[in-house]
């Protein structure tokens, strides 16, 4: 009889494990280099299917959003992304500006290839009113892109939030480390999408002064 029990015990054990669903896991990023912009490297995906744009083994680089946070060179962290810098600025979520998400892309599709990364790094820190932002014409060229209407909304750009622990049966993140930039979605250049606009607003004023 104690047999029979033990034994149905371990097959309801078995029964349970398999139809239970597994707890969420959380991407593994490694950091390498220093400020102002630094590789980030996608290590383990685990139930994620990427990481923005990136899978496994892809690399990219980017710049931190916060000035008084830190990581460590050839450390990894666990991942997640959203649109907060968390504990960032002024605010315990600070959203990210489009001004930022302005230059990232700028930076991402080369179009900043002979400007400083120093320079873009304080361009941020000053658009996230971080301390050592700096209000360079970076940051004038991003604010006047908004201001008309060249570009609005964070495009492909988000906030890639890093996390020195993680746990997988809560899926709760805790020990927070520096918030990055990163790309989730392929976008155009700002230049391209003014380009575009302008394109299109022409051959709607030719079809129209066609049918006039």
């Amino acid at each position: 009889m104690k047999k029979r029990i033990l034994l149905c015990t371990a097959i309801a054990f078995v029964i349970i494990s398999l139809t239970t669903p597994s707890a969420p896991a959380a991407p593994i990023i490694r950091i390498s280099g220093t400020q102002p912009a630094h590789m980030v490297e996608v290590c383990i995906l685990d139930d994620w299917s990427s990481l923005g744009i990136y899978g496994e083994g892809d690399e990219f680089k980017t710049f931190c959003m916060e000035s008084g946070e830190f990581f460590r060179n050839g450390r990894t962290y666990y991942a997640d992304i959203s649109i907060f810098a968390i504990n960032g600025g002024e605010d315990d979520f600070d959203q990210l500006d489009y001004r930022t998400a302005y230059l990232y892309t700028n930076y991402i599709n080369g179009d900043y290839a002979g400007v400083s990364e120093q320079d873009i790094q304080e361009a941020i820190w000053f658009i996230e009113a971080e301390e050592g932002g700096v209000e360079n014409s970076l940051v004038t060229e991003a604010t006047d892109a908004v201001d008309s209407g060249a570009w609005s909304g964070f495009g492909g750009v988000r906030v890639l939030n890093l996390w020195r622990s993680y746990d997988p049966q809560t899926n709760e993140y805790s020990d927070r480390a520096q918030d990055q930039l990163i790309t989730v979605s392929v976008i155009p250049a700002p230049s391209a999408i003014m380009l575009s606009s302008i394109g299109l607003m022409t051959v709607r004023w030719l079809r129209r002064r066609k049918r006039l």
